[in-house]
C-alpha cells in the first residue's frame, strides 16, 4: 500500500512539472499504474480531461455571473465534496465559496460568499468515484485513505 504523504508529494511534483492539465492527468494515471487494477487505469484513460476542465470552467464562469461575489472577498476557496443524498444517490464534485479574511494562516473563517450554485460537477471525479465504488481489498483501502 502506498504511503499517503509520499503519494501526496508525488502528485504535487507531477502536477507542478506538467506543461498542462492533459500532461498532468496522464502523469497521475501513470503514477498509479502499480496501485490500481488495469481496468481502473483503462477507465481513467477514457476521461476526456480537456472537456472536463472546460466544463468545470464554464460552470464556474456561470456561477460568477449569476451569483457574483462581493468585492470585499480576499480569497476563493475550492474544495471537494463526496456525499450521499438522503435517497442514497452518491455525488462527487467541487465546490467554491469565498471569504473576506482567514482566522489564521491555516484555516478559513465562516464563508462570506456561499452561493446556491457552488457545487461544480466533474466527469473526472465521477469516474474516480465509480472506480472507488467497484474496488475491493487493497485497492479499496487505497481509495479510503
Amino acid at each position: 500500500m502506498r504511503d499517503l504523504a509520499e503519494s501526496f508529494d508525488a502528485v504535487v511534483r507531477i502536477v507542478n512539472s506538467a506543461s498542462g492539465f492533459e500532461q498532468a492527468w496522464s502523469g497521475l494515471i501513470q503514477f498509479f499504474v502499480d496501485t490500481l487494477p488495469p481496468r481502473t487505469i483503462d477507465t481513467l484513460k477514457t476521461v476526456a480531461i480537456g472537456e472536463d476542465v472546460s466544463s468545470v470552467r464554464r460552470q464556474l464562469e456561470r456561477l460568477l455571473t449569476l451569483e457574483p461575489p462581493a468585492r470585499a472577498l480576499n480569497a476563493l476557496y475550492f474544495g471537494l465534496f463526496d456525499a450521499i443524498s438522503l435517497d442514497g444517490k452518491e455525488e462527487i464534485g467541487y465546490y467554491v465559496t469565498g471569504v473576506e479574511h482567514f482566522e489564521d494562516e491555516d484555516s478559513l473563517c465562516a464563508a462570506d460568499w456561499c452561493p446556491e450554485g457552488r457545487y461544480l460537477r466533474s466527469q473526472a471525479l465521477k469516474t474516480l468515484k465509480k472506480a472507488e465504488s467497484s474496488a475491493s481489498g487493497e485497492t479499496r483501502r487505497f481509495y479510503d485513505s
